[in-house]
């Protein structure tokens, strides 16, 4: 148990080491919905295909759609969407 949990914590540190992210928002708490299907298309942002995370504006509540057998890393960073973090435009 201890040695998933210290696995899953460093999935969710490191897996967007290649995507650069900043935090826009500090959000403490939010509801997650994972719908497990491969998305159409993810709002107005082009090349998410595999994975979507969507989010009311004060982080309330955060819908991710991406299949169940998605890799470890883009979850991390689909959960990281929902706790305040964005690409930079």
């Amino acid at each position: 148990m201890i040695r998933y949990l210290a696995t899953a914590a460093l999935v969710l540190l490191t897996a967007c080491d290649k995507l650069h992210m900043e935090r826009v928002a500090e959000v403490k708490t939010t509801q997650i919905t994972w719908i497990k299907e491969t998305p159409q298309s993810c709002g107005n942002v082009p090349g998410h295909i595999n994975a979507c995370a969507t989010s009311a504006s004060d982080y309330s509540w955060c819908v991710i759609r991406m299949p169940e057998n998605t890799p470890d890393s883009m979850i991390a960073e689909e959960f990281r969407h929902c706790f305040g973090e964005v690409h930079p435009k």
